[in-house]
């Protein structure tokens, strides 16, 4: 579960509850979610419920657990004042837990509602995306074309222009539209997602993505500037001129 949702958390110092990652605990069993703004990472864990609990804790003491165990490794889990306590033969790991209240995350999924839906395979969209973002750097954007049946992929750098395409299938919906994303945070989902999922596009070019153990939501970006010029240039609109 960390390794599904730390990388998605802000790392903004002056926000301390998007640093963290949130752990539910109810009666459906664990859930850990994660935001940065612009994307939300939500995922599932032990099934076995009971209660109601939620706390939030720091996305970087996460990671450091994560990377001292395996991913069939089983703890016990516990609270001592403000700190959460990881347990099992011969290993504890405590972690300090943040006040605050989490955003509400699971009102934010509901509330996007889905233009269309395809089915995808997530390894193939992620190798589809790390081609064509090759020769971009950190902060590219990807653009994302959909089609009846297939999906175009498309990423501009200062060295040229690399284009895919993914062939899919169609679920609900007429796919149709041409939508950008950031694409190292798309990539990071999808590494972290991987096997069969559900895509979604819901309004404004919000991306859902979904299998049955991990959620996920991508903000879309506006449109690159040489595109919003070239779209205004092929719809007669042009500024005025000074007098």
């Amino acid at each position: 579960m960390a390794r599904r949702t730390v990388f998605a958390a802000s790392d903004d110092k002056t926000r301390a509850a998007m640093q963290c990652v949130n752990l539910i605990f109810s009666e459906d069993g664990l859930k850990a979610v994660s935001s940065d703004g612009s994307r939300i990472m939500s995922a599932k864990g032990e099934t076995k419920g009971g209660g109601a609990v939620s706390m939030m804790i720091p996305a970087r003491s996460l990671a450091l657990l994560a990377g001292m165990c395996a991913e069939e490794d089983v703890f016990s889990v516990g609270t001592t004042g403000k700190s959460i306590v990881y347990m099992k033969e011969s290993f504890l790991f405590s972690a300090r837990m943040i006040d605050g209240v989490y955003i509400n995350t699971d009102a934010l999924f509901s509330a996007c509602q889905p233009l269309f839906t395809v089915l995808t395979d997530g390894e193939e969209l992620y190798r589809a995306l790390d081609s064509v973002t090759a020769l971009g750097d950190g902060g590219s954007t990807v653009e994302l074309h959909f089609e009846p049946g297939a999906i175009e992929l498309s990423c501009s750098s200062d060295t040229g222009t690399a284009r895919g395409r993914l062939e899919v299938i169609p679920l609900t919906g007429t796919p149709g539209g041409t939508y950008y994303y950031t694409a190292h945070k798309l990539k990071e989902c999808l590494r972290a997602m991987g096997g069969t999922m559900r895509l979604n596009v819901a309004q404004n070019g919000v991306l859902l993505l979904g299998t049955e153990q991990v959620s996920c939501l991508n903000v879309a970006k506006r449109a690159p500037s040489s595109v919003r010029t070239e779209h205004a240039v092929s719809s007669g609109k042009s500024k005025p001129r000074a007098a």
